[in-house]
């Protein structure tokens, strides 16, 4: 994946304080590199070097995993008092340890390691070139979605700020790493992962789902049965 580590000299001057304003695009390449990070094993701790897990069954459980800290609110920013409020990571989690599942199949174990070429078999051809597809979309949705749940978490006032200004096309940290990811080729066609209406449609009912939660003295039953219609809507 390259170094993703944005490295600059630290001030010498002991106890003073600079302001740093981090501007919309930088707000979206630090939850891209997080996604990034997540899917990675570290190679290099002294130049935190990173590289993307190779195997298609590994980062499907990993995308699971991820997916499911998130809805638990065990991720960056999580607010336990929320847990639930990212209705569409509990069944994404599921999802995509169904897709491990699929992967741990011997067709399809190592499946990022090969190249669909002509066989004398055709069934081989038949069976590599979907395995690769589900791979990317795998990976592709999980680049996508999960960057708009951190900031979220992080920061709504900077979610709603910067919504429409993430675009991976005019990044300038990360875009050579974001561009060396399996499959970046299709970023064209997902409009290099730009807000769209279901997002701003979706993130805008989570202040009302998340004003329900924050309720005080409720059972937490209570909280999804009263928020189960937006909950609903928010999923789809």
């Amino acid at each position: 994946m390259g170094n993703l580590d944005w490295e600059s000299n630290t001030n010498t001057t002991e106890n003073s304080c600079k302001t740093a304003q981090c501007d919309c695009l930088t707000f979206w390449e630090v939850q891209q590199q997080i996604a990034m990070i997540r899917l990675s094993n570290l190679k290099d701790a002294k130049k935190n070097l990173y590289k993307l897990e190779p195997g298609y069954e590994a980062r499907a459980r990993r995308i699971a995993s991820v997916y499911a800290k998130i809805y638990l609110e065990q991720e960056n920013h999580g607010s336990q008092q929320l847990k639930g409020r990212y209705y569409w990571m509990g069944l994404g989690a599921f999802a995509s340890k169904t897709v491990a599942a699929v992967f741990k199949h011997g067709l399809t174990a190592w499946g990022y390691k090969w190249i669909p070429i002509i066989s004398p078999f055709v069934l081989t051809p038949l069976v590599r070139n979907p395995v690769h597809s589900f791979a990317k979309g795998n990976l592709w949705l999980f680049m996508d979605i999960a960057p708009w749940h951190y900031a979220w978490s992080m920061s709504s006032q900077s979610f709603n700020q910067c919504r429409t200004q993430r675009d991976v096309s005019k990044f300038t940290h990360i875009k050579e790493e974001v561009l060396n990811i399996p499959w970046s080729s299709c970023l064209p066609i997902i409009k290099h992962l730009q807000s769209t209406t279901e997002i701003t449609q979706a993130f805008g009912m989570l202040p009302k789902i998340e004003g329900i939660f924050k309720r005080k003295g409720k059972p937490r039953r209570d909280n999804f049965k009263d928020a189960q219609d937006d909950l609903m809507k928010h999923l789809l």
